[in-house]
Parts: structure tokens; C-alpha cells; sequence
């Protein structure tokens, strides 16, 4: 669809609202949709510059668009700038040598940035190919339009509690009871039903030379890192082919497993070096989360009615000090 039909398209859409007005374009520069769908992204590996002016070394400073770009379906871009321009200022504030200063500048934005930005890569990958989620059912399309990744699970519980545990129960096809978190769904892969939806990825069981990992396809390439950074592959495959998928790759608690479950990206998630360092890390998971619907080993069972005690009084005397803030105020 280009410009001028999606323009017509969207004034027969809002026609009563428009009272035989035109429709107004704000981006009579942009070519037809071409923008939207490649979008530029601006990734810079120095965000100061020097160039010798009249005899004087000029430091010449990146903030905004000229040192990162973050697509507009998230709607950072003015705000990337603005935080930019305000870590610039305090940077000078504490310290009185210029190139210190910068330094710290280009430290402390640039790690900032690439997190909106890999935010930004997973929204611009689901509204380039929201195709994709056309064969879902309304109820996880619903669930998969979180996606930038910065909305989680349980965030979304925090904005309607209401709402998820009625996605929750629709998940899991359960009527009545509590249903377990996505994380603790049964999944049958061919003749195996596994319990739950979490596996140990096989490290260090592999190698190769002059090999590469982590999203990478050649020594060369420069893969995004962050938050589930690689999630994106394993839900374009599962969506796209139709065949079950895990992912793995930076996926760090519960609440991101829950995540990629809930939201259709993919069937597994993969947890390795979280195992490596408490092999019970499944049960100590949804013990936070307070659920049950997990197995524990029969010797262990005394120590888990124990610890999920301590979880619930630690939770419920947060939420005291949190109910106690406002009069405190």
C-alpha cells in the first residue's frame, strides 16, 4: 500500500470523525511507505569526535538521532535526545576535565541506548511482520502486541490483574482451578509431553574452529545483545514455519520465560549458565512466583513448603511498606 491509498484508506476509516475534511499527512517527505519498512538504524561505535579548528582541538559531541536511532513504534526518539543532552550536563557538572567528561558521556549514554534500541529492534520486527501473528487466536495476538519486550508478563499483571489471569486460564485451557504460569505449561514435542517449558540449552558441549556463537554468522558480525536478544529468531521460525521452537540467549528470570511463552514466541526457553549456578533454578522460580504446579523431589519437600513461606511474608511485608509510603509522604 502506498502513501496516497493508505491516506484514503484511513480518511474512508475515520470518515464520520472527519466531516468531509481532508486527512492531514505530517510526512509529505517520506516516499511512500519505504521508511516505515526500512527504517534506518544508526549505530555508533564513538559518540566524540576531534577536529582541529583555527589551531584548537574541538571536541565535537553526538547526542540524538546523530549517534543512535530507535524506531518511531516505540516513540523514544526525543527522549533518547533529551536523556543525551542531560547525562552531558551532569557529566561536566562532576568533572572538570573536558575529555573526562566526555568519556563518561559516551560510557554511561551508550549502554542506555543500545538497551531502547534493542527495544526498539523488537517492535520493528513485529509491525514489519505482523503478518505472522495473523494465525493466532485474538487472545494471544492481544497478548503479542507487547512487543518491544519492555512490557512483560507480570508487568502486564501490574496494569490488569484481571485481564491476565484470564489470559492465564485461557492458556492453559483450564476452567476453575488455578492455572499454572506459562512457564509450567505441559508441551508435547512429537511422542514426549515434557512438564514444563523450560530445558538446559547443551553448553559446552560443543566447538568448532574459528567458530561463532551468540547470534553471529561470522567473526565480523556485530549482533545486537540484550534482553532476550535472540528470541526474535526462534519466533519468526515457529510463526512464520509453523514448527515448534526454543529460544534462548539472555533470557535471565521467570518473568522473561513467561514472556516469550505467553506471547506466542516461542514453545521453550533454554537456561543454561542460570542452571549451571542453582540447578534448581526451575523450582526456586515458581516458588517466587508462588505457584505449585511443579514437582519437587520428596526429600526436598519439607525445605519447599519452608521457602515458599518465607517468599510469601517477604512479598506481603513489601507490600506493607509500600501501602505505609504514602502516609510517610
Amino acid at each position: 500500500m502506498g502513501q496516497e491509498d493508505g491516506i484514503a484508506f484511513c480518511e474512508r476509516l475515520f470518515a464520520k470523525y472527519l466531516d468531509g475534511n481532508p486527512l492531514m499527512n505530517n510526512a509529505t517527505h517520506v516516499r511512500g511507505s519505504a521508511i516505515w519498512i526500512r527504517f534506518p538504524r544508526v549505530v555508533c561505535g564513538r559518540w566524540v569526535h576531534h577536529e582541529t579548528i583555527e589551531g584548537k582541538r574541538v571536541p565535537i559531541v553526538l547526542m540524538g538521532d546523530a549517534a543512535h536511532t530507535a524506531h518511531f513504534s516505540i516513540g523514544s526518539g526525543t527522549k533518547l535526545a533529551l536523556e543525551d543532552a542531560i547525562e552531558l550536563a551532569r557529566c561536566f557538572a562532576a568533572n572538570p576535565e573536558a575529555d573526562a567528561a566526555l568519556q563518561a558521556y559516551e560510557a554511561v549514554r551508550f549502554v542506555e541506548a543500545l538497551k531502547i534500541q534493542n527495544a526498539a529492534r523488537n517492535s520493528t520486527e513485529w509491525f514489519e511482520n505482523v503478518n505472522r501473528c495473523s494465525a493466532m487466536e485474538v487472545e494471544q495476538f492481544f497478548h503479542s502486541m507487547t512487543r518491544s519486550q519492555r512490557i512483560s508478563h507480570e508487568n502486564l499483571r501490574v496494569r490488569d490483574t484481571q485481564w491476565l489471569q484470564g489470559y492465564e486460564q485461557w492458556l492453559a485451557k483450564s476452567t476453575g482451578k488455578a492455572p499454572p504460569p506459562p512457564m509450567l505449561l505441559p508441551l508435547k514435542v512429537r511422542g514426549l509431553t515434557l512438564k514444563n517449558r523450560i530445558v538446559v540449552s547443551p553448553m559446552a558441549m560443543y566447538s568448532a574452529v574459528d567458530g561463532v556463537s551468540s547470534g553471529q554468522t561470522t567473526r565480523d558480525a556485530q549482533p545486537v545483545y540484550g534482553r532476550l536478544y535472540q528470541t526474535p529468531f526462534a519466533d519468526r521460525i515457529r510463526n512464520e514455519v509453523g514448527i515448534q521452537t526454543m529460544a534462548v540467549g539472555a533470557i535471565s528470570e521467570a518473568d522473561h520465560v513467561n514472556s516469550i511463552i505467553a506471547a506466542g514466541h516461542a514453545d521453550l526457553c533454554a537456561r543454561a549458565r542460570a542452571h549451571l549456578a542453582d540447578p534448581a533454578w526451575t523450582l526456586h522460580e515458581a516458588a517466587k512466583l508462588q505457584s505449585r504446579q511443579v514437582s519437587w523431589p520428596q526429600p526436598y519437600r519439607s525445605g519447599r513448603d519452608q521457602l515458599y513461606r518465607e517468599i510469601f511474608k517477604q512479598k506481603e511485608l513489601l507490600a506493607q511498606a509500600q501501602r505505609a509510603l504514602p502516609a510517610i509522604k
